[in-house]
């Protein structure tokens, strides 16, 4: 009798252990290995338990793995769209920055000339010589051209 409580003691061992073992996917230190490396930050390993089907823990690692290599993947996917955008922002400013800098020159230029165009118009104005011929000429042509009509208002 204690030998048939032995044998079947055994072999309710044996298959408890195996249904654990099962439901875990692989033995508990490849388990605890696996969630480690991940820890680590470790997603490059391969994650092959050489069965046909994954299950229990195993499989959830696997597929933790697998979704932490995609989140990650996105991430730097986007890291680099934030700085190609960053360069084309910058080189945007740095063309609206020239384009200001031009555009202020040439107002300066355009300034400089109007104030030499001023320069010499109030030079022209207020030189002596010229306000005195402007009001003789006007005069003698008034008078040249009221001549006629006096000739023609005597005859």
């Amino acid at each position: 009798m204690t030998f048939c409580a032995l044998v079947i003691g055994l072999v309710l061992g044996i298959f408890i252990t195996r249904n654990i073992l099962m439901q875990l996917g692989g033995e508990p230190a490849v388990i605890a290995d696996i969630a480690q490396k991940i820890a680590a930050g470790d997603l490059t390993m391969n994650l092959d338990s050489g069965k046909k089907q994954d299950v229990g823990a195993f499989a959830a690692m696997k597929a933790m793995t697998q979704k932490l290599r995609d989140v990650v993947s996105d991430v730097m996917s986007a890291g680099s769209n934030v700085a190609s955008g960053s360069e084309q922002l910058s080189s945007s400013s740095q063309e609206m920055s020239q384009g200001a800098t031009e555009q202020a020159a040439a107002a300066e230029e355009l300034h400089l000339q109007w104030s030499r165009w001023f320069q010499i118009l109030s030079r022209t104005l207020t030189t002596p010589c010229r306000q005195k011929r402007y009001p003789r000429r006007r005069q003698r042509t008034r008078r040249k051209a009221a001549r006629p009509l006096r000739k023609r208002s005597l005859r």
